[in-house]
């Protein structure tokens, strides 16, 4: 689209859609978002945005789903946000009065930050961040933070299974710090973006973030 992707002021599920190289933002956001395996892509004006600043009160819950090689911000939190089992590339940045932002075993290869002092950032445990420590992160809740590229070793944005690409954690030249890191029992969702179980078949620990590592066939 020469504009943008989706623009939402009411309420809105999407699932197993690919948002992709709009000439502004994937979707705005103004009322009740919820995306669900989605992934996110190459839109010209930032990734997912919620519109306003000191009067927003949209909703917006991002689950299993890729938010990756946007131009601008690659998520623009305003209201009250969750994000959940989803791997983030690029900057995460929450304004406006008293928003709240909440992430559980999210992968950021990027950074956080936020435009105002009243805002409220939860972590609810096996996040991780690359490169820095920007996100509020917590060792006590099996967040990881400051973890190097090579470590991270995150593969590049394609097609690896499933309805929408994603980007694969690989396990050469070194096994990506992102691999079975939770705990079966604290999986938050048992698929991955692609519909794969998660943990993986056989196995006791999840991975961080919209993908899941399956065993070699």
């Amino acid at each position: 689209n020469f504009g943008g992707g989706i623009e939402n002021w009411g309420t809105l599920s999407l699932a197993t859609a690919s948002i992709a190289s709009n000439e502004y933002t994937g979707i705005i956001n103004t009322g009740i978002l919820a995306v669900w395996s989605c992934t996110v892509s190459d839109n010209s004006g930032g990734g997912i945005h919620a519109s306003g600043v000191f009067d927003c009160g949209g909703t917006m819950a991002i689950t299993n789903s890729t938010v990756s090689g946007n131009e601008g911000d690659a998520l623009y939190a305003c209201g009250s946000t969750t994000i959940t089992h989803s791997t983030v590339s690029g900057r995460v940045v929450a304004d406006g009065q008293d928003s709240s932002i909440d992430i559980a075993a999210t992968l950021i290869d990027g950074a956080c930050s936020q435009q105002s002092e009243s805002i409220s950032w939860t972590s609810s445990g096996h996040n991780l961040e690359s490169p820095g420590n920007t996100c509020g992160f917590d060792e006590a809740k099996g967040d990881q933070f400051n973890v190097s590229a090579g470590q991270l070793n995150l593969g590049p944005l394609q097609n690896n299974g499933g309805p929408t690409e994603t980007h694969a954690l690989q396990t050469e030249p070194v096994v990506s710090a992102a691999i079975d890191t939770i705990l079966g029992a604290s999986c938050v969702v048992n698929e991955d973006q692609r519909s794969e179980p998660r943990p993986q078949t056989g196995g006791s620990m999840c991975d961080v973030g919209a993908f899941e590592v399956q065993p070699e066939p």
